[in-house]
């Protein structure tokens, strides 16, 4: 299925300015919500990639 190992690590994109984080700037899949908090103006950066919804 879908799932992730926690320590991959996803890549993310600035929706401001287009900066890109990937490889060991991206952050970890188990650090992903919590960082997607710190860092409003960005947003995973994984076509194929779905979140898992809370409910």
């Amino acid at each position: 299925s879908g799932q992730l190992d926690p320590d991959t690590r996803i890549p993310v994109i600035n929706l401001e300015d287009g900066t890109r984080l990937v490889g060991e700037d991206a952050p970890k899949n188990k650090d992903l919500v919590e960082w997607l908090k710190l860092h409003p103006t960005y947003t995973v950066d994984m076509p194929s990639y779905v979140p898992k919804n809370a409910d």
